[in-house]
């Protein structure tokens, strides 16, 4: 069952789900937003709230409402390396060591400069 929750800093305006999806309540009624990769590869969204403009990465924002990170760690890792798969499921908080060491074993690393 997909469950969504707020992302911090938008008033309860958009909303990550476990699936990785996002949606806004911008209009008054759930909108799910298309989303656009940036240089790297990562989906992103950019919304107005208030007339701040926010941009925010998916896979971060389905990290921080989904998974605990006790530790602090700074970085979140597709565990498949699909950065098109946002899903709760397919992320991980992870350090900047544990992350480079997944990208280079699994043949993700070229893109890593990109």
């Amino acid at each position: 069952m997909e469950v969504w929750k707020a992302i911090d800093g938008t008033n309860g305006f958009i909303e990550v789900s476990n699936e990785g999806r996002v949606r806004s309540w911008l209009r008054g009624s759930p909108n799910v937003l298309k989303t656009q990769p940036d240089k790297k590869g990562y989906h992103r969204i950019r919304v107005t709230i208030e007339r701040e403009k926010m941009s925010y990465k998916v896979h971060r924002e389905v990290a921080r409402a989904f998974i605990s990170n006790p530790k602090g760690l700074p970085q979140v890792n597709h565990k498949d390396g699909n950065k098109d798969n946002n899903a709760v499921s397919n992320l991980e908080w992870v350090t900047n060591t544990e992350n480079a060491r997944h990208a280079m074993e699994n043949g993700l690393w070229d893109n890593v400069f990109e």
